[in-house]
């Protein structure tokens, strides 16, 4: 035994009795006790060059703007627009360093500052003389001016801040990498007398940070600089007991004797581990070899570290190492190529007596924050920057990426640029070249272990449909529990991260993500088994901890039990089953934190589509410019017009790169098969469960809520789903159209492979389609999403399209047109045009646009046979378009004539907001001019034999003609498409005349006589100019799309020469109208004779007036009475 012990003690004797033990240890000790007295006096650090206490934190004495200070004064976040605060120590000569890690990847100016340094709400670190800072969000330094300088950041990156004072310069590096010298005329040495400077950084609003000034070991340590807080005294000596405890475990002693010495060991190096120091530099790495030893060794091992250690000694080792491991899943990330911390925290946690460090809820709010936080950044993950995900794909391709690669062509100088080496020669390449990196593999390995740690803390999930939920046996009820406490806290501390302005304290977005998708993959089998049955209707009608703050989908709450009212024999909430807790959780996550990611990424994707749109046009004119080099053009003239291209190009190519490296990460995060396979589950399970909620067919109880005697009217029809909160159905159509964005636009798709089965989106269309006008859905947000998700589908892709027209979905489309044609009303009616554009477009006459892949002549059908069997809905719809067209074409005329009076008056700012209510303006006019000619083809009938809706037709026609045809109401249109500003490019004028020769023509064909012609000439303020300038243009010039064009130009003609002669006749009409008094021309309009009379009240006007004030009103235009109804007279 003392041969071992001298062994483990690490003495040159060849034997160590058990008494020498205590007097070698108390020798170490008081060799501390000496260093410490030379090294501070009290608290106060007598080093040279440095003033402070030993002990360096943030200090909120002299700091500006409002923020939030942890409690160990370490980690800070701004609460106000730019929150300044120093550090408790400050240097005047020698060379230092602190770390800062960042919690956010926003504007922070991170540095040095003296004293004498002002901050305010707007000025901060860097801002002031002798006051020096980065900022990796903008790229600069900052020292009174800025410049630019150093690598973009992220959240999790280290920053390390070294001050240099005794060569007056000062560096940062980002992640251990020199980012340069920022500073070399830092004031020092004889220059500086009285001046120190303080550690210092100001962050704009919601921005954090974690600071380490020496506190713990630097993750990047910059040799030759001195961290501000020195290394404890004691650290050596705890060094060498974690040293000698780890010889102690892997000797040959007997339980007993690794018992006794190990309690001696712990006797000294129990006080030296309550210093995070000594636990991070020397015991947690002696952790990490013992837990290479046996697992016996190990279990017996961390079963005596109880014993040894004193209560509040274990609590803070845990803690101190599970934020350790926390803050190392924080910065590292797959370019570090570091494999993850987490099987070694599945290990640990499995312990019950480390898990319940975490487990034990504290009475202090802020200490119960901080221990959740612990086990929150165990599903960290962090994200790259620009410039790390060079290093993840050294390479990319895209579709046509060889086509921008440089050519050779005789006489021409070669493209050069280091851009054209990171694209591969195909896809096969870049995948080989990223599986050589080996980062996926960690990633990987990385999801596995958060899986795995869920696993932990919940049971097995049943595969079968069963009526009875998921068994507890499996894991012990206080784990369960203990993690429903804190993924409840969890979403409530973040139930704010979708506002406008997020409060402060939120987590980071792709930690809620991690949590979302960990979740959907346990749930998986849950949700493929469709069990329903176990959920509790009960528990619809009362408040839960996720449902307080956000509205059902009948209204708010207090409405509900109102209106509704709960059922008598409902008494209490009822136990709800972990899979349908958990189920709510994962949708209020998604709500919070994952919609916004795949809205961001949904962006990423469209910016570049636009930038290899541009790409493709740039090297389309320059293959033509190349091609015209033999021609008779210049050498200094070709080459001043291929440079700019070639520079074009590779801006664009840049972008397009730059891209393509981050929607290829998002897809190792967020689109990986498994994830899109979680949430699209959770999407049909929840619409499955919406369906057998309104069906009803086994919940008796729900026959007496909707039974309700004297209910409101408007809400008697209401089906249990008007209980439901807002955001899980936010949650179903939100995640259905981020995954219809994935399989179209970026994925192989969600099926065969994955599912077994092509995808079946049937059910959640046909539940999208029937809800249109739900009663038991009254937001109106959310019934224009709903909307809004429908036009989004038609416009997607033929596919979705041929989905809509096959069964069981076509089966539907009548009672779905019906209902579309009911709610075109002042709120939803752009949502609804979109959706019928979407079935007509490509239909429709623009010679001038390319012929659409997915026009539906099925739905057309449906539409002109719905539009006939209800002629009345459809004089209600054609009414509303006709005043929505009045009002946009008048708001176009409106804007149009605003910008060309005072755009050279405008701030460049207001210049664009006119500019694009000009465009808005135009494109709602031609998308409800197209949707009237829509209406004509399908149904003529509604215009031919209803002569107030032909007369309104005319009107609205004339109206139109007046502003972009001839005359003086037309020359603010040809100003403005004599702009030539690219923001205009949309305005043009065949894009809104096109749907007029298309009514037109298509009233002509289906009438068997004059009837436009003369609704023309009883139109007030028609100019037959208008409609000869329209029937002149020659529609043949530049066009794409020539179906039909030779037939309507033959119709266009005639009707031109029948409209003439009905010109003529009209002439004739007129002189013999003038011999009439005036006493018996209608007052309203003056243009007709008076020939209708108003019951009861028998007021007077002609036909025409009354039958469009009828539309609208049915007061008396005299008297305001009721008019019951209306008489012709003679």
């Amino acid at each position: 035994m003392e041969e071992a012990l001298a062994q483990i003690f690490e003495q040159s004797s060849a034997r160590l009795p058990i008494s020498d033990i205590q007097p070698l240890l108390q020798d170490h000790q008081d060799k501390i006790n000496a260093e410490f007295d030379r090294l501070f006096d009290g608290k106060v650090s007598k080093e040279n060059g440095r003033l402070g206490p030993r002990k360096v934190e943030l200090n909120p004495i002299g700091a500006v703007g409002p923020f939030v200070l942890s409690e160990s004064k370490l980690e800070i976040e701004s609460a106000g627009n730019f929150s300044s605060i120093r550090g408790s120590a400050c240097v005047f000569e020698g060379k230092w360093s602190y770390e800062t890690t960042l919690l956010s990847s926003g504007i922070q100016q991170i540095g040095w500052a003296p004293l004498a340094a002002t901050f305010t709400t707007e000025e901060g670190v860097g801002d002031a003389p002798d006051s020096y800072a980065y900022d990796g969000k903008r790229l600069k330094k900052w020292n009174g001016s800025c410049r630019t300088y150093g690598h973009p950041w992220v959240a999790g990156d280290v920053i390390s801040s070294c001050i240099d004072l005794t060569n007056g310069t000062i560096h940062f590096f980002r992640n251990g990498k020199a980012m340069g010298e920022a500073f070399n005329t830092v004031r020092h040495g004889e220059d500086a007398i009285g001046l120190a400077y303080f550690p210092a950084l100001s962050l704009s609003y919601s921005e954090k940070s974690i600071l380490n000034f020496g506190g713990t070991p630097f993750a990047y340590p910059i040799p030759g600089y001195e961290p501000l807080q020195s290394p404890p005294t004691s650290q050596s000596f705890a060094s060498y007991l974690c040293q000698c405890l780890v010889r102690l475990m892997r000797s040959s002693l007997s339980k007993d004797d690794v018992a006794f010495i190990g309690g001696i060991i712990f006797d000294r190096l129990g006080p030296l581990l309550c210093d995070d120091y000594n636990v991070i530099a020397s015991f947690f790495p002696a952790l990490r070899d013992l837990l290479e030893l046996d697992a016996d060794i190990f279990t017996h091992f961390l079963s005596q570290l109880e014993i040894w250690l004193e209560d509040f000694e274990w609590q803070h080792l845990w803690e101190t190492i599970f934020k350790h491991l926390g803050h190392i899943l924080t910065i590292t990330g797959p370019a570090n190529n570091q494999g993850t911390p987490l099987p070694f925290v599945i290990k640990l946690i499995q312990v019950e007596s480390i898990l319940k460090v975490l487990s034990n809820l504290a009475t202090n709010p802020n200490v119960q924050t901080s221990r959740d936080k612990i086990f929150e950044n165990f599903f960290a993950a962090k994200q790259p920057s620009s410039q790390d995900l060079i290093s993840l794909f050294p390479q990319i391709w895209f579709p046509n990426a060889g086509e921008t690669l440089p050519k050779k062509f005789d006489g021409v100088p070669t493209e050069t640029g280091d851009i054209f080496d990171d694209i591969a020669p195909d896809e096969e390449t870049v995948e080989k070249r990223t599986k050589e990196l080996g980062w996926k593999e960690l990633q990987d390995e990385e999801i596995r272990s958060r899986d795995q740690l869920i696993r932990i803390f919940l049971p097995p999930v049943k595969k079968s449909h069963d009526t009875d939920s998921m068994e507890t046996d499996e894991v012990p009820i206080h784990r369960i529990e203990w993690f429903m406490g804190w993924l409840t806290r969890l979403v409530h501390r973040n139930k704010g991260a979708n506002r406008n302005i997020p409060p402060p304290g939120l987590s980071d977005g792709n930690i809620l993500a991690n949590i979302y998708f960990a979740l959907t993959r346990y749930l998986l089998p849950f949700f493929q088994s469709g069990n329903t049955s176990i959920f509790p209707v009960e528990s619809l009608f009362f408040e839960n901890p996720n449902s307080v703050d956000f509205s059902r989908l009948g209204g708010l709450y207090g409405h509900l039990k109102k209106t509704l009212g709960i059922p008598k024999d409902v008494t209490a909430p009822p136990p709800v089953p972990l899979e349908i807790a958990l189920f709510d959780n994962v949708l209020l996550l998604y709500h919070l934190a994952v919609s916004s990611q795949f809205k961001a990424l949904s962006v990423q994707i469209q910016h570049q589509t636009q930038n290899l749109l541009q790409l493709e046009e740039t090297n389309a004119r320059i293959a033509k410019l190349l091609l015209e080099t033999g021609t008779s053009m210049s050498k200094e003239d070709f080459t001043k017009a291929l440079d700019p291209l070639r520079l074009a190009k590779k801006v664009f190519l840049r972008d397009v790169v730059e891209y393509v490296r981050a929607i290829s990460w998002q897809h190792t995060q967020l689109t990986r098969p498994e994830n899109l396979l979680g949430m699209w589950s959770s999407i049909l399970y929840g619409i499955h469960l919406f369906e057998d909620l309104e069906k009803n067919p086994k919940y008796p109880i729900l026959q007496v809520e909707v039974q309700v005697e004297d209910q409101d009217e408007n809400v008697k029809n209401m089906t249990p789903i008007a209980w439901i909160v807002e955001y899980w159905l936010d949650a179903f159509i939100d995640g259905f159209h981020a995954l219809r964005r994935c399989e179209f636009s970026f994925t192989a798709g969600l099926n065969k492979e994955l599912v077994g089965k092509e995808v079946d989106v049937s059910t959640v269309l046909g539940w999208l389609m029937s809800h249109i006008g739900s009663e038991s859905i009254v937001s109106p947000d959310i019934r224009e999403v709903i909307l809004e998700s429908l036009g989004w589908i038609l416009h997607t892709s033929p596919q979705w399209v041929r989905r809509l027209e096959s069964k069981p979905l076509s089966d539907f489309a009548p009672d779905f047109i019906r209902l579309l044609l009911k709610k075109f009303d002042s709120r939803n009616w752009v949502s609804i045009a979109n959706i019928f554009l979407g079935f007509w477009k490509g239909s429709s006459f623009s010679p001038w646009a390319k012929p659409s892949e997915n026009p539906s002549p099925f739905y057309q059908r449906v539409f002109g046979q719905v539009c006939a069997a209800d002629p009345q809905l459809t004089n209600e719809f054609v009414n509303r378009i006709f005043n929505h067209l009045n009002w946009a074409v008048t708001e176009f005329g409106v804007s149009s004539k605003e910008l060309l009076t005072s755009m050279n008056k405008m701030h460049p700012n207001e210049l664009n907001q006119t500019q694009r209510k000009c465009n808005i303006m135009f494109d709602l006019s031609v998308s409800l001019a197209r949707l009237l000619e829509f209406i004509t083809k399908e149904v003529p009938m509604a215009f031919i034999e209803q002569s107030m809706n032909m007369l309104r037709l005319t009107e609205l026609i004339a109206f139109i003609l007046n502003r972009v045809t001839v005359g003086p109401d037309a020359k603010n249109f040809e100003n403005l498409l004599a702009l030539e500003s690219p923001h205009l490019q949309k305005i043009t004028r065949g894009s809104i005349l096109g749907p007029i020769v298309g009514m037109i023509t298509n009233l002509k064909k289906s009438e068997s006589g004059i009837t436009l012609e003369k609704a023309f000439i009883a139109t007030g303020g028609f100019s037959p100019e208008t409609t000869r300038f329209l029937c002149a243009i020659d529609w043949n010039k530049g066009a794409l799309n020539l179906n039909g064009l030779e037939e309507r130009q033959t119709i266009l003609k005639e009707f031109e020469i029948s409209l003439e002669k009905e010109i003529e006749a009209n002439k004739e009409r007129e002189t013999s109208l003038k011999s009439l008094p005036s006493a018996e021309f209608c007052s309203i309009c003056y243009a007709a004779a008076i020939d209708t009379e108003f019951v009861p009240c028998g007021h007077t006007s002609c036909h025409t007036c009354i039958e469009r004030h009828l539309l609208n009103s049915n007061k008396c235009f005299y008297c305001n009475a009721t008019i019951e109804k209306i008489e012709k007279i003679n």
